[in-house]
């Protein structure tokens, strides 16, 4: 092997150690253990794989509540640009569902910050102030982040609410739509 070809290996190799290095270290990187894919309109399940594509998910009613609200098996998902307008216009309740910290240093305006590990009289609060059949959406961090899913759950679940939706991408798909920078940690 000449001189050129060896210096040429050992720049393509120094080039992808690099390259895994940041990615490992970016909140963008590339997940080395890919997660489902959950195509739009997409459901979870409970325990976050993704169900059957729902192309109604994708429709609302008049007062803005999902056509196929969730259940117990599955959370619809949707994504910043099906929730932006929705938001815009009051038709949902956004909720902020990663640490209070986190909400404090960057979270979507106004959202309302509910951690899945929130005390019981955060819970009691919130549903005395939200009837059951309110259209919520809730977030986190980004796809890596299981919190805004563990939330719905329990939302649906032990809280009884029928029209609860994901935004997976969380507050990361936010900031690169509306172009602004990312927090220091949005976990």
């Amino acid at each position: 092997m000449g001189a050129v070809s060896r210096q040429a290996v050992a720049i393509l190799t120094a080039a992808v150690a690099l390259g895994l290095v940041y990615n490992s270290a970016s909140p963008l990187g590339v997940p080395v253990r890919k997660p489902p894919e959950k195509p739009v309109g997409a459901t979870r399940s409970p325990n976050g794989t993704a169900g059957a594509t729902h192309i109604s998910t994708l429709a609302t009613n008049a007062a803005g509540a999902p056509a196929n609200p969730a259940s117990a098996d599955f959370i619809p998902v949707l994504t910043w640009m099906q929730v932006k307008p929705l938001h815009a216009t009051g038709k949902i309740l956004l909720v902020d569902g990663r640490t209070p910290a986190a909400y404090q240093i960057e979270h979507i305006p106004g959202a309302i910050s509910l951690s899945v590990k929130s005390p019981p009289a955060e819970f009691a609060a919130f549903t005395a102030n939200h009837p059951k059949d309110t259209n919520i959406v809730v977030y986190c961090g980004s796809e890596m982040c299981e919190l805004s899913h563990a939330l719905a759950v329990k939302l649906v679940k032990e809280l009884g609410y029928t029209n609860v939706q994901e935004m997976p991408g969380g507050i990361t798909e936010y900031l690169i739509f509306e172009g602004k920078p990312n927090p220091p940690d949005s976990q």
